[in-house]
């Protein structure tokens, strides 16, 4: 009876190597399995992040060209002119720049008048006749009024005849002296009849030059016709 167990042990042992190998046999390929299916994910993950990163640099890049640049406007008129330049900036994802503000200055006197230093009204303005006509500083007043300058009554110089025409004015009134000269006609450069005013200014009568004194700017008509009276 011991003779015919053993063969018996023998057949159940070898059946037991032999199952053993095969599950070894099958674990290690599904080992090599995941292992093949876990590096394919890895490289197209991989593939996926490049992709990516150069969508995203071609679009950063593509906005920084896209930025546009703004342009500053300048306009001035007038003596007193403000000006402002705009500056566009370009950012760095292709920031619009600021478009610049238009500003204009003009000095304007009550009546519209330009190139003044103060407001029409605020000039003084006297006319006295040396052309040895009739009603010449009457006229040039008249002229002057619509304007809106303060006129003073018109009056004569203190000799009947003037060689030249003048137009006077005091410290602070030189543009406003050559706008009046304008005004009345004169011929460009209008530099040509203006002067300080002297001290010692004389009109016709005392009232006449007491009221000049008070002016702020005095225009003498002369004889070389440079301020027409009509």
């Amino acid at each position: 009876m011991t003779a015919n167990t053993r063969p018996g042990n023998d057949n159940m042992a070898g059946r037991s190597t032999g199952d053993a190998a095969v599950r070894g046999a099958l674990l290690v390929g599904v080992a090599v399995i995941i292992g093949a299916l876990l590096l394919w994910r890895g490289h197209d993950n991989n593939d996926n992040t490049a992709q990516s990163t150069i969508g995203s640099t071609t679009t950063t890049t593509a906005k920084r060209a896209s930025g546009a640049t703004g342009s500053g406007v300048t306009a001035g008129a007038g003596t007193v002119s403000g000006v402002t330049a705009g500056t566009g900036k370009t950012g760095p994802t292709g920031t619009t720049g600021t478009t610049g503000t238009t500003a204009t200055g003009a000095a304007t006197g009550a009546s519209g008048t330009t190139g003044l230093l103060h407001k029409a009204a605020e000039v003084k303005v006297i006319v006295a006749n040396g052309s040895g006509t009739t009603s010449g500083a009457g006229q040039v007043t008249a002229k002057l009024q619509p304007k809106g300058y303060a006129m003073l009554a018109a009056a004569d110089a203190a000799t009947a005849t003037v060689a030249a025409s003048r137009v006077y004015y005091r410290d602070g009134y030189a543009e406003d002296a050559k706008q009046v000269a304008r005004d009345i006609g004169v011929a460009e450069p209008v530099e040509g009849v203006l002067e300080r005013m002297p001290a010692d200014l004389q009109l016709k009568t005392p009232a006449s030059t007491a009221t000049a004194k008070t002016a702020n700017v005095v225009v003498i008509i002369g004889l070389d016709k440079k301020i027409p009276q009509a």
